[in-house]
């Protein structure tokens, strides 16, 4: 950003299901909002890009551990948290 002299407060990234936003300036803009949105409103389209993302190869190696198995892929439950409120050791893995 120092290269364009632009400066974005924003951030975001994601750990096991959980979007910490870095919010700690006024104009930034939380990046989960959206996608939590999306997920909440196109419930049908979201399940079937989740059915992709998962039936690759994290799928194949679940199927030969455990044996093929007809049930219905669940979406994850994301959580969004401000950055600057929350410590590492409070995330539950």
């Amino acid at each position: 950003m120092k290269k364009a002299e632009q400066h974005d407060p924003s951030g975001c990234f994601l750990i096991e299901d959980i979007f910490c936003n870095d919010l700690r300036e006024h104009s930034a803009i939380d990046y989960s909002k959206p996608i939590c949105d999306w997920l909440r409103d196109s419930k049908k389209d979201t399940l079937e890009k989740w059915e992709c993302i998962i039936s690759g190869e994290l799928k194949q190696k679940q199927k030969a551990l455990f044996g093929s198995q007809t049930e219905q892929h669940k979406l994850p439950h994301f959580k969004a948290f401000e950055m600057h409120k929350m410590r590492f050791c409070d995330l539950r893995f």
